[in-house]
Order: structure tokens, then C-alpha cells, then sequence
């Protein structure tokens, strides 16, 4: 409906649905009877999601997944299903919103391969106060997949987006937009086949007029830069980035590379990364300037050590015993 922002449909690994956030507040619903409440923190800040399921970034409901006949996304029996609606209202009227979700299924024996949504998110972008930047992160693509869709994810100050896939073939621009609402979505008809191996660069641009540097975060005062496509055959670890495919929800993002603008080196950067560690509530955006003052030639040494630290400590390990080959091998550089 008019103000769409987004709309994101999540799996979680919920029983039942929960009455408090994950960390015991309760729930304060905006419509108890329809379970509305507000989490204008970023759903993932309270909630455990999983895997995306569906979504739309247009009022008219263009839809994320897009998959051929036989094809389908598993959602497991009794599962519980996040909604997540954005809206951005510069008018002075209110707005009265409206979701409207199909989930169109099929039987265990129709289905063919399991598709998914790649779902992929760069932690480190800066949009500097009455200034131009830019941020670029790369994926990769371990198994032969066929790409259905493509589209963007940015905020206001977003102006130009490109997605570039590297593989056997060279590089391929595959995705570019200068749109940050009402962002097409690139259908690729038969699908496009891509090869184990490849990699997916994706780079958003920003013009920043406010006075403020702006980094990552869910709010629309927040900036994002986001590559979303519908495939298949799907792997979490896949969908999501990760760090560790032995825990892909827990490690969403980190399995990526990346790449600096500026001159520091591998050693200077990993430094500053450690710094920046200590800064509390700043720590997210100490670390993206520490990633943006780095030289791109050492983008996959010091995006291996950063990744290893953040996954690592995530999932209870200390970095510093088990990061010990990332960190030597960044100090080289």
C-alpha cells in the first residue's frame, strides 16, 4: 500500500508465538487481536529470524521470489512466521497501511530442487555528512546455482547501485539501478545459470546533503545497502552470507569480503579493527571507517580476520585462540 518501504516475511524458529522479545521484555502490542506490534529497532535487535521466505519492496507488491514450476522455498510444519512491515510517510496525512501475503504451496512429491533468497547484507557502509561514499561487498557462490531475480536495497540517501558477477566467464554487470524506492526488480527469464565458483560483488553509491555521517541501521534515518535475488538450489549458508555453514543463522553476513578505499595496510587496518573493538556502542562504525581507510588489495586478508572475529565471538569462541592463521595472515600484508 501507499508508504511501503518494504515488506519481509521470515521463518523463526519459534514453537509458538512468543508473548516476550528474546530478551524477556514483554510484547506491547499496537493491535493485540491482530498481533501487530512495533519494532522500529530492526526485527533481528529482539527477535530470532531465520530464513526470508518472502517480500516485497513495492506498494504495487512486486514479490521477491519468483521460482519456476516444481521449485519451492520449505517452510516446516507449524512454524512460526515473522511479518515485517516498513513504511515511510512524508506526507502530513496519516496513512492506514495494508499487507496482503499469498503463500502459494505444493506437495512433497511435486517438489523438485529447494530454492531460496539470497538475502545479503553489507554491515559496513558510511554515507559522510555533505558528502559522496560508496561501499562494496562480495559474496560467494560455492555450488552451481540458477539466478531468477535481482534488486536492490538502499535508504533515501542511496543513488546508484550495481551488482557485477564475477565467474569463469569474466565479469558480468548483472543488476544496476539508481533507484532506492520503488526498486525494480531484474527478471532473468529461464533463469540465469551461474557457476560454483563465482563470486557477486554488489556496490551502493550515496549522496549524503545532512550534516552527519550516516552508517548502517534499520531506521529510515539509517542507511543499507542490500543484494536480494530468488534461486535455487538453495543453501542457508548460502542465503544468508555466513561465516560458519554449520551455523548460517547465527553468522548471517560474515562470510563476505569487504573492500577498502584508502591505502592502509592489512596490518594498519587489523589495528585498527582491534581499536575499534573497545568502542562500544561505536564499534560497528569504528570498524567501517578501519574498512574504508584499507587498501583494496588486502580486502580478503582483513575481511578473513574481521569475519573470523565477529563469527567466532558470536558463537562463543575467542577470537584471539581461534582466529590465530586470519590474523597472522593479515599481519603479513
Amino acid at each position: 500500500s501507499e508508504g511501503s518501504h518494504h515488506f519481509l516475511l521470515y521463518r523463526t524458529p519459534y514453537e509458538a508465538i512468543p508473548t516476550t522479545r528474546d530478551d524477556g521484555t514483554p510484547i506491547e502490542y499496537l493491535d493485540p487481536e491482530q498481533g501487530v506490534f512495533d519494532c522500529s529497532e530492526g526485527v533481528q535487535v529482539n527477535f530470532t529470524v531465520q530464513q526470508l521466505v518472502g517480500g516485497s519492496q513495492n506498494g504495487d507488491g512486486d514479490a521477491m521470489v519468483d521460482l519456476p514450476p516444481g521449485i519451492a522455498i520449505r517452510v516446516p510444519p507449524k512454524a512460526v512466521l515473522l511479518m515485517n512491515a516498513h513504511y515511510i510517510n512524508t506526507s502530513t496525512q496519516a496513512l492506514q497501511p495494508e499487507v496482503h501475503v499469498d503463500l502459494l504451496t505444493l506437495e512433497e512429491s511435486e517438489l523438485e530442487q529447494e530454492g531460496g533468497l539470497l538475502f545479503w547484507y553489507n554491515p559496513f557502509i558510511k554515507a559522510p555528512g555533505q558528502g559522496q561514499g560508496s561501499a562494496q561487498m562480495i559474496c560467494d557462490l560455492p555450488g552451481d546455482v540458477t539466478l531468477t531475480n535481482a534488486q536492490s536495497h538502499m535508504h533515501a540517501r542511496g543513488v546508484g547501485y550495481e551488482a557485477v558477477l564475477s565467474g569463469p566467464q569474466g565479469d558480468q554487470t548483472i543488476y544496476v539501478s539508481d533507484q532506492w524506492e520503488d526498486v525494480p526488480v531484474e527478471v532473468y527469464d529461464g533463469g540465469m545459470a551461474i557457476s560454483g565458483g563465482s563470486r557477486l560483488a554488489f556496490t551502493c553509491r550515496y549522496d549524503n546533503p545532512g550534516m552527519d555521517d550516516v552508517f548502517q541501521g534499520p531506521r529510515s534515518t539509517d542507511e543499507m545497502c542490500m543484494f536480494i535475488g530468488s534461486y535455487y538450489p538453495a543453501r542457508p549458508e548460502v542465503d544468508l552470507c555466513s561465516g560458519d555453514p554449520s551455523e548460517p543463522f547465527t553468522t548471517n553476513f560474515m562470510g563476505g569480503e569487504w573492500v577498502g578505499q584508502g591505502s592502509a595496510s592489512c596490518a594498519e587496518s587489523l589495528t585498527c579493527f582491534q581499536s575499534a573493538l573497545g568502542q562500544g556502542q561505536q564499534a560497528l562504525a569504528a570498524t567501517t571507517e578501519c574498512i574504508l581507510a584499507s587498501d583494496p588489495a588486502v580486502s580478503p586478508e582483513l575481511s578473513a580476520a574481521i569475519g573470523c572475529t565477529f563469527t567466532k565471538f558470536t558463537l562463543g569462541e575467542n577470537p584471539l585462540m581461534a582466529c590465530t592463521d586470519a590474523f597472522a595472515a593479515c599481519q603479513q600484508k
